[in-house]
């Protein structure tokens, strides 16, 4: 089975593309603010590196690990989801010029248990010809008694 695909939904682009960048940020967030927190206190830590030169003095890590992921949740969400509008606005212009993607799919057989580990069997190349009816039977003639 060939498919194309013609245009990408923009409003259905923007819900999944805002969710996954506001999740991914939430958590990619919350990584760097530990990450530079850890960082900042070993510098601010070091005996011949004054406390103020990095800021290690200003910013604590609690400050850190809440506001990094609300920033780089928010703001990667809305950057990335306005990045992704542009190409799908691209992509859908280029399309009506030279076409869609084509994708290919083949059916795959599922084993009883609902895993499925064996490959694809190949499908046959022939074709049974289905056996014809059975031939209607004689009309009764004229002549003969019904009965």
């Amino acid at each position: 089975m060939r498919l194309e695909l013609k245009t990408i939904g923009v409003w259905s682009f923007i819900k999944v593309s805002f969710f996954f960048s506001l999740v991914f940020g939430f958590i990619f967030g919350f990584l760097y603010a530990i990450f530079a927190g850890l960082i900042l206190t070993v510098l601010g830590g070091l005996p011949y590196l004054p406390a103020d030169e990095f800021g290690a003095g200003d910013i604590s890590i609690g400050f850190l690990i809440i506001v990094m992921p609300i920033v780089m949740g928010i703001g990667g969400a809305v950057i990335n989801t306005i990045m992704g509008l542009i190409a799908i606005g691209i992509y859908n212009l280029i399309v009506r010029l030279v076409g869609g993607l084509e994708f290919g799919f083949e059916p795959v057989a599922s084993s009883p248990s609902g895993t499925n580990f064996q490959p694809a069997q190949p499908t046959p190349t022939y074709t049974e010809r289905p056996t014809p009816p059975p031939p209607p039977p004689p009309d009764p003639t004229p002549g003969e008694p019904q009965g």
